[in-house]
């Protein structure tokens, strides 16, 4: 069996970009983690809304996690 890197992101602004997103998430990203400690729970809501939707388009699956501090 061939093991594959895990590749972390963490999501931010600049992922607000639609072509910016997919481009990332083209380069097989594993993980997406959002850090509480910056923005609200609304804005990173709307951000994991969004990758999801791209990560779906483009037939892949990430994972996510989160930073409480």
């Amino acid at each position: 069996m061939e093991l594959s890197p895990s590749i972390i992101i963490t999501a931010g602004p600049s992922l607000d970009n639609d072509e910016i997103l997919k481009n990332i998430l083209s380069k097989n990203v594993s993980w997406v983690r959002f850090n509480m400690s910056h923005g609200d729970h609304e804005e990173h809501f709307t951000r994991q809304k969004r990758i999801q939707a791209a990560a779906a388009s483009l037939g892949k699956r990430v994972n996510y996690f989160v930073d409480l501090q």
